[in-house]
């Protein structure tokens, strides 16, 4: 019977994570239509990881979770838009990082990572800190369950903590990358 429940309780966490992540993205999506219209919201999370480093398509799909398939078509637009240029690494010459222009710098600047307004947020403050401090750690317990070995937790968390210091997920004062473009 026990196997039985936990079934019934995959169901529900899997119905009700993927119900919130659709809510979540489409007040993302809403606060980007009105901030930065024709941004999508897998473009701002990529935009968001690339504002601290240079990453290639392959370490951003790492950090997405995403297969690199999925990201090159969003990439080229991207570098259409003048948001990304491929660069290259001088210690590697089949390494191509992507990094931001001034001009995506300036976008990202318009649309802090979270605001107090976002549903989600005002969804927490519904339900108090001490049960917000309570599902963040349940979630943290589960996704380590999920991806052993995995460092996603810790990852997030660390973005999570610089990003409320107010540095959008980058160390604090941390200059561009080497070799970031300066304009677009």
């Amino acid at each position: 019977m026990r196997d039985a429940e936990f079934a019934a309780l995959a169901f529900e966490i899997r119905s009700f994570a993927a119900i919130g992540t659709k809510l979540m993205a489409q007040d993302l999506e809403g606060r980007l239509a009105r901030h930065l219209p024709g941004v999508s919201g897998p473009q701002y999370g990529m935009l968001r990881i690339l504002s601290c480093n240079p990453f290639t398509i392959r370490e951003l799909s790492d950090h997405m979770m995403l297969a690199p398939s999925t990201l090159v078509p969003i990439v080229d637009r991207m570098e259409h838009e003048g948001m990304v240029v491929r660069g290259k690494d001088p210690d590697d010459r089949r390494r191509t990082p992507l990094m931001l222009t001034d001009h995506a710098r300036q976008m990202l600047a318009l649309v802090p990572p979270v605001d107090v307004q976002d549903q989600l947020c005002l969804a927490l403050n519904a339900l108090g800190m001490e049960k917000s401090r309570q599902l963040s750690q349940l979630l943290q317990e589960l996704i380590r369950q999920l991806a052993p070995g995995h460092d996603v937790v810790t990852q997030v968390l660390d973005v999570a903590a610089r990003a409320i210091d107010g540095a959008a997920g980058c160390p604090p004062d941390a200059p561009p990358p080497d070799g970031a473009p300066t304009s677009k």
